[in-house]
């Protein structure tokens, strides 16, 4: 019997991932109205190329499209589907490995950045490698169809990766066979059912295959990105988002970030963060104001700037809507205040 585990909801994907859903759905006759309808997502939100989701939205929209569609074989569709570059950097950075080996350490050392409800742990055993993958959270009834898409997929790759069919590739999961993997199973390596663990395994051999698009300096730059990507993960996992927010709300050539902003460098949605802020009992709006409160003040005192220009590196295009803005924040109008400061 399996221990029950928390459910996760606070993790975040990229929407390139939910965009292979709307295709599938579209494939299956399910428009995308009908797809996103009740899912809290807009057409627009998803058409953004940095846009992030949690993955309970993503649950919700798998779930819809198994409802509307009456299938249940969307793991197996979506990991034929699924590509490299669909990971953003990472997968770049895999493809331009010089062998499976580095590939895969590539792959383990970054793999909380797009997976975090399941771990892998590789073991070689004699000449043969070992691939455990165990959840970290209760998938509930989405597990099967998540594990599946990630197999297929993952055994997809490495074929891709490496240029050749992969003789002893072979994948064990935990449930019964179903009724639609006949359909799939000339496109699969060996399947092996009700085993004890849900585990990919290939001869150790392959570890030492060249890559077909290796490339030490592509590598080198999508690491470097991919290392971006970690550390704003970490800065949005920290206890306190507060700081790192105050620290990502510098005004530049077209002012002062948006939410959006801020969460794209974050790597969180805006949902997520106005969660995070929220818990930390602040919010943006108020954390904007409070930058722009200090820069203002900081430019008035300088003396060096015109009140109107002072509105346009504070992002107003309007002077007295600045103006009013100000009042609000100190009791008093900059006008005043740098008449004040004169004096």
């Amino acid at each position: 019997m399996k221990k029950s585990r928390k459910i996760s909801n606070s993790f975040v994907i990229s929407v390139a991932y939910i965009r292979h859903l709307l295709q599938i759905g579209a494939d299956w006759g399910v428009s995308e109205q009908e797809l996103l309808r009740g899912c809290g997502l807009s057409h627009s939100e998803l058409q953004q190329p940095d846009a992030r989701i949690t993955t309970r939205e993503a649950g919700l929209i798998t779930r819809r499209l198994i409802q509307l569609s009456g299938r249940n074989d969307i793991g197996m569709e979506y990991g034929m589907l699924i590509r490299p570059t669909s990971h953003g950097f990472l997968g770049y950075a895999v493809m331009s490995c010089a062998t499976l080996a580095e590939a895969m350490q590539v792959l383990h050392k970054y793999h909380s950045l797009h997976f975090n409800d399941f771990t892998q742990t590789v073991e070689v055993r004699d000449e043969e490698v070992v691939i455990t993958l165990t959840e970290s959270y209760d998938f509930g009834p989405m597990r099967q169809v998540f594990f599946e898409a990630f197999l297929v997929s993952t055994c997809q790759h490495m074929a891709y990766l490496l240029g050749r069919e992969l003789a002893g590739l072979k994948v064990h999961v935990d449930w019964p066979k179903p009724t639609y993997f006949d359909a799939y199973q000339a496109r699969l390596p060996l399947w092996e059912f009700k085993q004890a663990h849900i585990q990919i395994r290939f001869p150790r051999s392959f570890l030492s295959l060249p890559l077909i698009m290796a490339d030490p300096h592509a590598v080198r730059h999508a690491l470097a990105q991919v290392e971006k990507e970690a550390a704003a993960r970490a800065m949005a996992d920290s206890p306190d988002i507060v700081p790192r927010v105050r620290g990502l709300l510098q005004a530049g050539i077209d002012g002062y970030p948006s939410l959006a902003d801020v969460a794209d460098k974050l790597c969180v949605s805006e949902r997520t963060l106005k969660r995070k802020l929220s818990e930390s009992g602040s919010n943006f709006q108020s954390l904007l104001d409070d930058a722009r409160r200090r820069q203002a003040m900081e430019l008035i005192n300088a003396g060096q700037l015109r009140l109107q220009q002072i509105a346009q590196v504070l992002g107003y295009t309007d002077p007295a809507a600045f103006t009013r803005a100000f009042k609000r924040w100190t009791g008093e109008r900059p006008s005043d205040v740098r008449k004040g400061r004169l004096t």
